[in-house]
């Protein structure tokens, strides 16, 4: 069994850390990165997507808040090593559409650079207190990519892709319980792409699995959803 984990809005995949290291030794997973030095579409992106899963190996997908969307877009055709996926904070409309409209007006300096720009970045994902360790961690990760690239992300958001029909896979669904950027009633748009959802409510801010990854992984490992698909790996059988 593999989790493939598609990265938040940055697409380095660097703010999976502290999640990478609340998993079992005997879970394997994949980090999938996005380029940085152009911009892609959401059809491009699903594509970078499916080379990194498996085709000798289960998988389960994990798609962070923008990453939504492009697992959205991967599972029109999905793969058949694709077991589940697991929904972090994330939307398959613009979740605050006034919010993306300000922020794709801002100078990209004021989103992208400066202590200023990391300050309203960190509370409006991290919470209203960040540690050191989780502003490093988001600071590094956004000096990998240019504000163009970013720019253009959000205004991807603004016109994101159509939803599958249908997505024939068990889903669990982590919402943040004080996310400021995705409200509560973003994860009812999944409840008609299937009959297997599950939303679990977390107490954290937006980037759940950077401030809360143990307790991410204690959720999803004990799933109705994704527990039982799970439990025949991490018990050594197959």
């Amino acid at each position: 069994m593999e989790l493939v984990l598609l990265p938040g809005m940055d697409g380095t995949g660097q703010m999976f850390g502290p999640f990478l290291r609340s998993l079992p030794p005997n879970l394997k997973a994949s980090v999938v990165r996005y380029p940085t030095n152009k911009e892609c579409s959401f059809e491009a992106l699903a594509d970078i997507a499916d080379l990194a899963i498996p085709t000798d190996a289960p998988s389960i997908i994990v798609a962070e808040s923008f990453s939504g969307l492009v697992a959205c877009e991967l599972l029109k055709h999905p793969p058949a090593s694709v077991r589940g996926i697991v929904l972090v904070a994330t939307f398959l409309a613009p979740p605050r559409p006034l919010l993306m409209r300000v922020l794709a007006a801002l100078p990209t300096t004021a989103r992208h650079g400066g202590r200023f720009g990391l300050s309203l970045a960190g509370r409006a994902c991290l919470g209203r207190k960040p540690t050191p360790e989780t502003l490093d961690l988001l600071a590094a990760a956004l000096a990998e990519v240019p504000p163009r690239i970013l720019a253009g992300r959000l205004r991807m958001i603004r016109q994101p892709p159509t939803a599958p029909t249908a997505i024939n896979v068990p889903m669990c669904y982590l919402q943040g319980t004080r996310d400021r950027l995705i409200p509560a009633k973003c994860t009812s748009a999944f409840a008609p792409l299937t009959a297997k959802l599950e939303v679990i409510p977390i107490d954290g801010p937006h980037m759940l699995l950077q401030t809360r990854p143990a307790k991410c992984w204690q959720a999803i490992r004990t799933s109705r959803t994704i527990g039982p698909i799970l439990d025949p790996f991490l018990a050594g059988r197959r």
